[in-house]
């Protein structure tokens, strides 16, 4: 989405460049190079939201979507999770899935290029849940 000044700035930019090349043409130049110029910056994001849930059959907890977005070809998503509750259960995000262990933060996949989507997550668990718990998944751009 392009803003107002945004819109300005590139017809200013168009417009100079043009001018140049009309001088050197008016010159007697008999060749001329334009070089444009851009910048995206690196954007990810991450939208995921549930709500309480429990778990199924055979410990599986199917937690809803997430819907994924980043511009660049270097990024990772990760799980923070309580390890004293979750250790050794599994996450599952699309065709992704790690095992969670002790540390309360794992990567679950890494990303390679750009990508907008929206995949189904759950959570299998090692054991019976004892205690309230939650999760979070969160995505990071590699700069």
């Amino acid at each position: 989405m392009k803003t107002e000044m945004g819109k300005k700035v590139g017809k200013a930019a168009a417009a100079a460049a043009f001018a140049v090349l009309a001088v050197q043409a008016a010159n007697g130049a008999t060749s001329a190079q334009l070089t444009v110029r851009g910048y995206m910056p690196v954007q990810c994001k991450l939208d995921f939201s549930t709500a309480m849930v429990s778990p199924g059959q055979a410990g599986r907890v199917e937690l809803g979507n997430v819907r994924e977005f980043c511009n660049t070809n270097n990024y990772r998503i990760l799980v923070d999770y309580d390890s004293a509750v979750l250790s050794g259960s599994r996450l599952a995000l699309g065709g992704d899935e790690v095992k969670l262990g002790n540390s309360g933060t794992d990567v679950v996949t890494y990303g390679t290029q750009p990508t907008v989507r929206t995949r189904p997550i759950s959570l299998t668990l090692d054991g019976a849940l004892q205690t309230v718990t939650t999760i979070s998944v969160r995505i990071e751009a590699a700069i």
